[in-house]
């Protein structure tokens, strides 16, 4: 797999924007990502990223982890409370 191989990360960007693609490369299938398909740009300590949001979904699910824990703001958030809501 490109985890096992060290061309992706297996653990979660420390910043993740969603934005409409311009013509860049996703780094999971080497397919431009086109103005009207919306992508993620993942930022890492040393590098970034860009993604299609399903070529996202399929490295999350290829770390073993949820989508939660692949977006920065899900994994600061504190655990919901009961009765919050």
């Amino acid at each position: 797999t490109r985890i096992a191989d060290g061309r992706l990360p297996r653990c979660g960007a420390n910043r993740l924007a969603a934005k409409f693609g311009d013509g860049t490369a996703c780094d999971l299938c080497g397919r431009p990502v086109s103005g009207s398909t919306p992508m993620y740009r993942l930022t890492f300590t040393a590098r970034e990223l860009v993604m299609h949001v399903p070529c996202f979904m399929a490295w999350v699910e290829e770390r073993g982890a949820t989508a939660a824990e692949a977006i920065p703001a899900a994994r600061a958030m504190p655990p919901a409370r009961p009765g919050d809501g």
